[in-house]
């Protein structure tokens, strides 16, 4: 994990344990009703990459058009909290129902 990542988590007090970033395999596919992808690059290599699995992968802000959520990995110190802030209030405020 980033360790600017972990530095918010713990700052917001936010639980990690579970985060365990790992690839997608066919199991995962085959089990789970959706994927969210970060940013739209991502969503764009999930589809390309499994086609057959394209109704499954939703852009995780798809529900807030007036946030735009790009991998923060690149990003200067001040942009990267702001990326993390994004994520944060998409994740409290989802709602799970209205997907798909």
């Amino acid at each position: 994990m980033d360790p600017r990542s972990l530095k918010f988590l713990q700052e917001n007090d936010v639980s990690y344990s579970f985060h365990i970033p790992k690839k997608i395999n066919k199991k995962m596919l085959e089990y789970f009703d959706i994927f969210l992808a970060v940013d739209f690059y991502v969503l764009n290599q999930l589809n390309v990459a499994y086609p057959k699995y394209k109704h499954k992968f939703l852009s995780l802000s798809m529900q807030f058009s007036d946030i735009n959520v790009i991998d923060p990995y690149k990003l200067s110190p001040d942009e990267y909290k702001k990326t993390m802030s994004d994520i944060k209030f998409i994740a409290e405020n989802i709602n799970f129902d209205e997907m798909q």
